[in-house]
C-alpha cells in the first residue's frame, strides 16, 4: 500500500473512534432525579462496603450513610432509586429489598459520622430482568436537612456507583 491509502485509513479509523457513541457506564449522563447534579454528594455520602457485600447479581447491597458537613439530615432507608445501565443509557428498575416501617427515620449527625454505631444503612436488592450477566448501577439515596431538630425542605442525595458480577 501506498502511503497516501495507508494515511486516509488511518484517518477513517480516527473518525470512526471518535464518532462511536459512549459506552462507559461511568460517563453517560446522569438519570433525572429531581436534584441538579451539582448538589449531589455534598450533605452526605454513601459507600456499599466490601465487607457487608459480595456485589452478586443474585444478592441485596447494604449502603452505609453518613452526614459529611455541618447539617443533621433526616434519612429514610426506602427513599432510594436504582437505575440499571443498558444499550440507552441509564433506566430505573425496582428495588425489591427495602422493607422498613413506613416512618422509620435515621438522624445522621455528622459530629459523629466516624462512628459505626451512628452510621444510617440501607439494604436494596435491585430487579433484574437477567442475573447471568453483569450490572452496573447508579443508586441515589436522599434525605432532608434538620434544623432545629425539625425537617426543612432541603432535600439531599448521594450517588453510590455499584458493578455486580453474576
Amino acid at each position: 500500500m501506498n502511503r497516501k491509502t495507508i494515511a486516509a485509513y488511518m484517518c477513517l479509523i480516527i473518525t470512526l473512534i471518535a464518532c462511536a457513541p459512549e459506552t462507559d457506564p461511568a460517563k453517560m449522563k446522569l438519570p433525572d432525579v429531581g436534584l441538579p447534579e451539582s448538589d449531589l454528594n455534598k450533605k452526605i455520602t454513601a459507600y456499599a462496603p466490601e465487607g457487608w457485600n459480595k456485589f452478586s447479581t443474585s444478592e441485596s447491597i447494604t449502603l452505609a450513610v453518613v452526614a459529611t458537613q455541618d447539617d443533621m439530615i433526616s434519612f429514610r432507608p426506602d427513599d432510594v432509586r436504582i437505575f440499571l445501565y443498558g444499550d440507552e443509557g441509564w433506566h430505573e428498575i425496582k428495588n425489591m429489598g427495602t422493607q422498613y416501617p413506613g416512618d422509620f427515620e435515621y438522624i445522621l449527625d455528622p459530629d459523629l459520622k466516624d462512628n459505626l454505631f451512628f452510621v444510617g444503612t440501607t439494604t436494596v436488592l435491585p430487579e433484574l430482568s437477567d442475573a447471568t450477566i453483569p450490572a452496573d448501577l447508579k443508586i441515589f439515596v436522599f434525605g432532608y436537612v434538620l434544623e432545629n431538630g425539625k425537617k426543612t425542605n432541603e432535600k439531599v442525595g448521594v450517588i453510590v456507583d455499584v458493578h455486580l458480577e453474576p
